[in-house]
C-alpha cells in the first residue's frame, strides 16, 4: 500500500497539461532544416481573428489566410482582449480570464472568402476578437540559431516565434 501511495504522489504531479491531445508528436519535418545566422529572418505568419471562435468549433475566422496551408500546423493564441479580459478579484489582485491561453491545431482547409481556417479537430478553448491571433508553426527537421541572430534589436518589443522541430536535439 505504501508503494502504491508513493507512486501516485510521484506520478500525479508529472502529468502534462495540454491544450488538446498531443497528436503532433515531434512534428512532420515538412519544412526541412533551418539555420538562422543573420537578423531579419521571419519564421511565422500571423493574422488576427476577426470574430469569436468558440470552444468546440472547427472554423476560425481570420483577417487573412496568406501564408496558411492545408496540412500546416497553427498556434492559436489569446494575446490580448477587451477590458473584460482582466478583472479585479475580491482580494484586489488581478485575475486573468482568457488572455495568454493557446493551443496547437492542424489546418484541414483554407477558405479565401470569407477568410477562415478549418481545423482537423475542434478547438479546446474559445478565442475572442480583438485580441486573438493565428500563427503558422513551421515543422523543421532541425533548428540552429547562431549568435549573429539578434532578437528584435532596438525595437524594445517581444514577439511570438513558434516552430515544431522533429529533431529532439534541435538547438
Amino acid at each position: 500500500m505504501r508503494f502504491v501511495l508513493t507512486c501516485l504522489l510521484v506520478l500525479l504531479p508529472a502529468s502534462p497539461a495540454l491544450a488538446e491531445l498531443d497528436s503532433f508528436g515531434l512534428g512532420t519535418g515538412r519544412d526541412g532544416a533551418l539555420s538562422v545566422t543573420t537578423e531579419g529572418r521571419v519564421l511565422n505568419t500571423a493574422t488576427p481573428l476577426t470574430d469569436l471562435a468558440v470552444a468546440g468549433a472547427r472554423d476560425v475566422p481570420v483577417q487573412s489566410v496568406s501564408g496558411f496551408t492545408a496540412g500546416g500546423l497553427v498556434l492559436l493564441h489569446q494575446s490580448g482582449g477587451s477590458a473584460e479580459a482582466v478583472v479585479a478579484s475580491d482580494g484586489g489582485t488581478l485575475a486573468l480570464r482568457r488572455m495568454g491561453h493557446w493551443e496547437l491545431a492542424r489546418v484541414e482547409a483554407v477558405s479565401a472568402s470569407p477568410p477562415a481556417l478549418r481545423l482537423t479537430e475542434p478547438l479546446a478553448q474559445a478565442y475572442t476578437a480583438p485580441g486573438a491571433q493565428a500563427v503558422t508553426v513551421p515543422e523543421y527537421t532541425n533548428v540552429l540559431v547562431g549568435s549573429g541572430a539578434p532578437w528584435c534589436p532596438g525595437r524594445g518589443m517581444g514577439a511570438v516565434v513558434a516552430s515544431w522541430p522533429s529533431s529532439p536535439r534541435a538547438r
